[in-house]
Order: C-alpha cells, then structure tokens, then sequence
C-alpha cells in the first residue's frame, strides 16, 4: 500500500517523500513539491487512508479550495439526471401515527396509599 501511495506522489510532483511509523503503528507519509506540503496516515490493517492533509508552503491561506473529484482523473459519471423529481424523502414517513399511545396497563408503581396497616 505504501509503495503504491509513494509511486502516486511522485506521479503528481513530490520529491520530497519520507515513510514513517507512527506510535499506533500507522504509515505516516510526508511529501513536499515546490508548493505544496502533504501528509498521508494509512491503516497498515486494512489499507484506509486515515488523513491526507495538504497545505500550500508558500501561500497565506487565502486560496483555500477543496477537492474536485471530477478534475483528479475519475471519471465523470454526471448522467444528466440531476434534475428528476426524487419524492422518496415523502415516501420516508407515511406511518400513521396518532399520538395514542395509552395501553391502558399497569405502571407497576404503588396507587394506594395507607392500607390501614399500623406496621
């Protein structure tokens, strides 16, 4: 897994790129390019990529964007559909519910109160 995740790192211009583990045991990979500092901590268990962190070295934070998925080499699966009327959130909650809900039995608590007993 860390091997594959390294040879990604060199595919989009790291250098930089130091393999650790943390005390947890976990992969922690550090990377740098020209502008960018990224960490990633990888589950060695089950392969899950924790965190992946990225911050840009020489910039003041003023261009903060996120991910677009679409434009990290996925495919795009907009099928055009977006616009389709999706009432399932209607269909959710149609249970009859008249706020009835006195069985009529016993609490189980005590309702009376001196039973004429002088104990």
């Amino acid at each position: 897994m860390e091997d594959s995740i390294v040879r990604q790192l060199r595919d989009q211009g790291f250098s930089q790129i130091e393999v650790r583990r943390t005390l947890l045991g976990r992969s922690r990979i550090v990377a740098r390019s020209r502008d960018l500092y990224r960490e990633i901590v990888v589950s060695p268990v089950t392969g899950e990529i924790l965190r992946d962190y990225w911050r840009e070295l020489d910039g003041d934070g003023q261009n903060t964007q996120i991910v677009n998925p679409g434009r990290l080499g996925g495919a795009d699966n907009d099928d055009g559909d977006d616009d389709r009327d999706d009432d399932d959130d209607d269909d959710d909650d149609d249970g009859d519910d008249d706020g009835d809900d006195s069985d009529g039995g016993d609490d189980g608590g005590d309702d009376g109160g001196d039973n004429g007993d002088d104990d």
